[in-house]
């Protein structure tokens, strides 16, 4: 989780377009999906919640991982073309990484508190092994 934050924040301080997409839009697509997933998570409750939050939450990390590839793929191509500024990068983590922090702390602990709950658990098993999985890489 910690190298998806940093890796969207550190992307986020450069400006180069690639394909149309510049890091700091995907920064932060990426910062709005982990607030809609941490979101998504509060509101999980009961058995009826857990059943239809699941395609969304499928839905959501999946855009996770699609997003945490393009930057990837751009901070390559980046590096490779010599446009990558490491005092801009330096700053533009200090700026985000708080956004980035809080976020995901909501999204573990909203996911600890599922898991917590011996029903949630059950029913959201699959799924929440699927966000673990993510967020590790």
């Amino acid at each position: 989780m910690i190298r998806t934050f940093a890796l969207a924040a550190l992307l986020g301080a450069t400006l180069f377009a690639c394909g149309g997409e510049t890091v700091e839009s995907l920064q932060q697509q990426t910062l709005d999906a982990y607030k809609d997933l941490g979101n998504m998570l509060a509101e999980i409750k009961d058995s009826d919640s857990a059943e239809a939050a699941k395609a969304k939450m499928v839905a959501v990390a999946e855009q996770l991982k699609d997003l945490r590839h393009r930057s990837e793929k751009l901070a390559k191509k980046l590096a490779a073309e010599g446009k990558l500024d490491l005092d801009a990068l330096a700053e533009g983590f200090a700026e985000k990484t708080g956004d980035f922090m809080a976020a995901g702390m909501k999204v573990q602990g909203e996911l600890t508190r599922i898991t917590s709950d011996p029903k949630l658990r059950d029913e959201l098993q699959d799924v929440t092994e699927r966000l673990r999985e993510l967020m590790r890489d």
